[in-house]
Order: C-alpha cells, then structure tokens, then sequence
C-alpha cells in the first residue's frame, strides 16, 4: 500500500474518542496519512456524542476506555445515532467483550500498541464501506424518485388515454346514431 491512501474525491469525516493523549497522537497521526480526511477528536464519550449529534462522521475511532462511559457502550449509543463503522482500540480485552463488541455492529476491535499499517489500512477499509453505503443509497433514493416520477407520467397517460377513449367511442356513438337515424328517414 501507499504511504497515503485516498478514499474518495468528498471529504470523509472522522472522529476520534479517546482519553489518553498519547493514543489520540498516535491516532490521529495514522488517519492523516489517509487522504481527504477531516478528523475531529473528542477526550469524553459525552463530548463525542454532542459533536456527532451536531455533524455526523462517517466512521468513529474509540478507545474501549472512556473517562465517562465504557467503550462498548459508547459504541451502542454512536450505532444507535446513525450505523456506521465503529473501530475500538483496547490495550486487553476480553474476548467476551470484543465477541459483544462484533455482535453490536463495532467493524473491528484494534489492540494496543497500535500497528499503524493496521489501524490506517481499517480506517480505510471502513472509510470506503461507508462511502459505498452512501452512494447506495443515494442510488436507491433516486431510483424511488424516478419511479415516483415514471408512476405519476404513467397515472397522467392513462387519464389522457381514457379521455380520448371515451372521445372516440362518444364519436362512433354520434356516427352510429346519424347512420341509424339517416336510415330510418330514407326511404329505401
């Protein structure tokens, strides 16, 4: 891989929770290595979820122990706001706790001391998946709108279709009638 990775041509937003200034330094300076990237750092899981309720990221780095709120459960509260990758970054957790962390939706469980290839490789790995998602979405949105617009020029075309349906068998009734009534006056 590349010293730098780029994601995508729009600017992917980051956000990085952790307590320890040594682990945010270290964070923070493997993620700018990933190419259009804004990277926003919180020092409490409370702090973090007031930013991301204000702008939200496309993926959220956290480390598993936070000042005000254990890791898996700022996870939960991040995934409830919006799904989107979750990286926790643990110096030793249970397996139980990264087997739950994996289960509420967490993209990877990252143990300390941080390999940076690792960490900037799933960053962008996650950065991608996100912006993936996106463009699907967006995709199918408008798609829904194209149909929306194909369903209501259909609706308009069967209207006009059954106005001059009614049109022409309101003239072969007048045509009919003129036959009929002419002869019946023409002495024949």
């Amino acid at each position: 891989m590349n010293q730098t990775d780029h994601v995508d041509d729009q600017a992917s937003k980051i956000l990085i929770v952790a307590h320890d200034v040594g682990t945010l330094a270290q964070i923070v300076d493997t993620t700018n290595r990933v190419v259009g990237t804004v990277v926003t750092c919180a020092a409490s899981a409370a702090d973090a979820l007031d930013i991301d309720c204000m702008d939200p990221h496309h993926v959220v780095i956290a480390t598993d122990r936070l000042p005000d709120m254990p890791g898996l459960d700022f996870a939960r509260n991040v995934l409830a706001l919006r799904t989107r990758p979750v990286v926790l970054i643990g110096e030793t957790p249970r397996s139980g706790d990264i087997i739950h962390a994996l289960r509420i939706g967490v993209a990877d469980y990252v143990l300390t001391p941080l390999d940076p290839e690792y960490l900037r490789e799933t960053v962008t790995r996650c950065l991608q998946c996100e912006l993936a998602t996106e463009r699907e979405a967006r995709r199918q949105q408008n798609h829904r709108a194209l149909l929306r617009r194909v369903l209501r020029d259909r609706r308009k075309l069967t209207q006009r279709f059954d106005l001059v349906c009614r049109d022409l068998v309101g003239a072969h009734r007048r045509l009919f009638h003129r036959v009929v009534d002419g002869g019946q006056t023409d002495p024949g």
